[in-house]
């Protein structure tokens, strides 16, 4: 518990900068106040491709946006850029103007009772979706940093909730199975993918 309001106080005392400059998606730089991204990056082709290949409708400058916002976010809140990739894959398949059953909506599918701490005004803004995910799962990742199995149970906090986990001591219901089990493996496609990226 106290861990989690450590990882809570964290989210809410950072406030992210995202800013894109206007450059060809080929060849990507962003600069933050603490990350800098340039081309050749290989989270940053591997989740382009991905980003491309399960959302054919976003435009170039979408999926380029929606990557570079993964990588940088991630990067300056030290969580794994290919981990918020895949969450962020299953929750809406990369659509900015996903709106879920729940009223969840964009991106990482993200309810309304979390914008305030999240700090969020716009759901549908891809920086600040992409931003309130990172640091919504680095939270958990911080809750759960003591146990062996640390990511599944931090998945499932993102899907079910993190008290509903903890009063469960860790023991995921089918639902909450199943949601990790889908998470992974586009982890885990990710992570090949950024192999194979990185032995050519």
């Amino acid at each position: 518990m106290v861990r989690f309001a450590i990882g809570l106080a964290l989210i809410l005392c950072t406030a992210p900068v995202f800013a894109i400059e206007s450059v060809a998606p080929t060849a990507p730089v962003v600069s933050t106040p603490d990350v800098i991204i340039a081309a050749p990056d290989a989270d940053y082709q591997s989740i382009l491709r991905y980003v491309n290949r399960l959302n054919m409708r976003l435009t170039d400058s979408q999926a380029h946006e929606i990557s570079l916002a993964i990588v940088s976010h991630s990067r300056k809140n030290h969580v794994d850029p290919k981990l918020i990739a895949a969450v962020i894959a299953h929750e809406s398949r990369f659509n900015p103007r996903a709106v879920g059953g729940s009223g969840a909506r964009g991106l990482g599918q993200i309810t309304p009772s979390c914008y305030g701490w999240l700090r969020i005004s716009n759901p549908f803004d891809i920086g600040q979706n992409v931003s309130g995910t990172v640091r919504y799962m680095s939270g958990l990742l911080t809750a759960w940093e003591k146990y062996p199995d640390q990511i599944r149970l931090a998945l499932a906090s993102y899907n079910r909730g993190y008290f509903r986990i903890k009063r469960r001591n860790g023991t995921l219901d089918a639902h909450a199975k199943r949601y990790v089990s889908q998470v992974m493996a586009g982890y885990n496609r990710l992570l090949a993918s950024q192999a194979n990226f990185q032995a050519n």
